[in-house]
């Protein structure tokens, strides 16, 4: 049996200056041939100007590194995020938040190692692989 905790704490409504969304940019376009490594990038393009606070990465034991870059609309690139471990993968809250303009993207750049006989796509089993970025914005 396991148990969860949760500690959550409230302020008057009115002494809400911004609300924060989520950051769900999932690839699922993928396939993993047999007995390979394999790096594959994915940009996640933005229609608005977003604010990030916090990044996060998901991939499955396969995974061996996770990469987060901010693409710029002129196509400059910058390594924000790297996680190597796909069972604890790291939370990085940022000092100072990326801003990310119309036209920009983060992209995901993964490197699974695939060390079966069968190829490998997205799927929700632990059998599958996963290419996921989370955060929150404003």
């Amino acid at each position: 049996p396991a148990q969860a905790f949760a500690n959550l704490y409230t302020i008057d409504k009115s002494a809400v200056q911004t609300v924060a969304q989520t950051i769900n940019f999932a690839n699922q376009d993928f396939i993993l041939p047999p007995n390979t490594r394999t790096t594959i990038k994915r940009a996640f393009t933005v229609n608005k100007r977003m604010t990030v606070l916090s990044l996060t990465s998901h991939m499955h034991s396969m995974g061996e590194k996770f990469e987060v870059l901010v693409r710029r609309a002129n196509g400059t690139e910058t390594v924000v995020y790297t996680n190597t471990d796909w069972e604890h993968p790291t939370f990085t809250t940022y000092a100072a938040p990326i801003v990310l303009e119309a036209g920009d993207a983060l992209v995901s750049n993964v490197t699974w190692n695939n060390v079966t006989s069968r190829a490998i796509q997205f799927g929700l089993s632990s059998t599958d692989e996963m290419d996921i970025i989370f955060g929150y914005w404003y």
